[in-house]
C-alpha cells in the first residue's frame, strides 16, 4: 500500500468522524466543512492512486455517508447530551395520555358555572371559581349565561347552556 492510498483512507475515515461529530455536537457547519474537505481530498488522492480506487472511494462516500447521517440522527443524537436538550420527547402519563393533557378537567363534569365571555362556540367560563376555557356543542352563548359542563374531550371542556334564569336575574331575586 502506497503512502498516498494510506493518506486517502485516513482522510476518508477522518471525514466520517467529522460527520459523526457534527451530529453529536452542532457546530453550525464548521465540522461539516471540515468533513467535506476531507472527503474531497481523500477522493482526489484515491484517484492519484488509480482510477478503480478513486471510483471505489466515491461509491463508499455515496453509500456510507447517508447511512451514517441517518443512524446518527435516528439512534445516536437522541441519546446524546445535546440531543436530550433539543429533542422533545414523547412523555406519556401512567394513564396513557400525553403529558399535555390536564386530567383534572374531569372534576368539572356535571358542575355549573357562568360564561365570562361570548361562547362562539369557544370562550371562557367561571366554573367553581376557576377560569376555564370551554367550548359549546356548536351554538353561540351570550356572556353571563349559566352553563353546565357535559363532558371533557381531551383538553376540551364541553358546556351546554342551562335552561332557566340568567345569573343577573337570580341575583336580583335573592336581594
Amino acid at each position: 500500500m502506497s503512502a498516498t492510498l494510506a493518506l486517502a483512507i485516513f482522510l476518508l475515515v477522518l471525514g466520517f468522524l467529522f460527520v459523526i461529530a457534527e451530529v453529536l455536537f452542532p457546530s453550525f457547519g464548521l465540522l461539516s466543512v471540515m468533513a467535506t474537505a476531507c472527503f474531497v481530498l481523500s477522493v482526489w488522492l484515491a484517484f492519484k492512486a488509480g482510477l478503480v480506487v478513486g471510483v471505489t472511494f466515491i461509491l463508499v462516500c455515496l453509500l456510507l455517508l447517508p447511512l451514517i447521517v441517518y443512524a446518527g440522527f435516528k439512534y445516536v443524537l437522541p441519546r446524546s447530551f445535546v440531543g436530550r436538550q433539543i429533542i422533545l420527547s414523547d412523555l406519556v402519563s401512567e394513564h396513557g395520555e400525553a403529558s399535555g393533557t390536564d386530567l383534572d378537567l374531569q372534576r368539572f363534569v356535571g358542575t355549573e358555572g357562568v360564561s365570562r365571555s361570548y361562547l362562539r362556540p369557544a370562550g371562557v367560563a367561571d366554573i367553581n371559581g376557576e377560569r376555564v376555557d370551554v367550548v359549546t356543542e356548536g351554538e353561540m352563548v351570550s356572556q353571563g349565561t349559566r352553563v353546565r359542563v357535559i363532558g371533557v374531550e381531551g383538553n376540551r371542556v364541553v358546556v351546554r347552556p342551562v335552561e332557566g334564569l340568567a345569573p343577573k336575574e337570580e341575583e336580583e331575586e335573592e336581594a
